[in-house]
């Protein structure tokens, strides 16, 4: 569980679930722009924002509306958080550039809190808004796995299921580690001998070859 719920974080299989979510509509809404026109920027959520949710990290980031305004200040991004009720704790990423928006994300609440708005740095303007409510059906099941996996999902339980997984892989190390030392030939430092029971490694050998398959790099 603890493996699954980590691949969306994963540089291969985790841009390539991002982007099934994205091609078929189950990531962020298509109507994240209902206020204006969607951009046609490339830059995306994640290039330009810190603690960004998974579901929107690639949602496009529009452009604040250059004029003779003077910059809202942090103070003013605050209290614009408070008017649209994000719940602490939240991220504000400045605007980079003239034309850069300020965006307001919260990725380490309770999912259904989670949040990701970009902001036009003059007029303090909501450009595009995103809540978990909005995610698509692959997004918040990956959201809610990505709760779990960092231990937020339901509370010192969930914590508690995480320190069982975390002895449990150390557990797997010392073992491997005792098991070898048990079995590798006497007064070397060598690897052990094969195994008696062929049916065992050939088990072995296919489940390695199926995982290579559904996750490249574990091949």
């Amino acid at each position: 569980m603890l493996i699954v719920t980590g691949l969306p974080w994963s540089g291969v299989m985790g841009e390539r679930i991002n982007q099934l979510a994205t091609s078929t509509k189950t990531g962020y809404p298509s109507y994240a722009f209902s206020f204006g026109e969607k951009p046609e920027s490339t830059v995306k959520t994640k290039d330009v924002a810190k603690d960004v949710p998974w579901a929107t990290e690639n949602l496009p980031v529009p452009q604040s509306l250059h004029n003779q305004y003077i910059p809202l200040s942090l103070e003013d991004i605050v209290w614009v958080a408070e008017q649209q009720k994000i719940t602490k704790p939240f991220t504000i990423s400045l605007p980079q550039g003239e034309k850069g928006v300020y965006t307001l994300t919260t990725a380490h609440s309770i999912p259904g809190q989670e949040a990701t708005l970009h902001i036009d740095q003059y007029t303090g303007m909501v450009l595009s808004e995103v809540r978990y409510s909005d995610y698509g059906l692959l997004a918040k099941g990956i959201t809610l796995g990505i709760a779990l996996h960092e231990g937020r999902l339901f509370g010192v339980a969930n914590q508690f299921i995480g320190l069982v997984g975390c002895l449990g892989l150390i557990g797997i190390v010392v073992s491997s580690f005792i098991m070898w030392w048990k079995r590798k030939p006497e007064g070397k430092w060598a690897a052990p001998s094969k195994p008696k029971q062929a049916k065992v490694t050939k088990m072995i050998f296919f489940l390695i070859v199926i995982m290579g398959l559904c996750m490249p790099l574990v091949g």
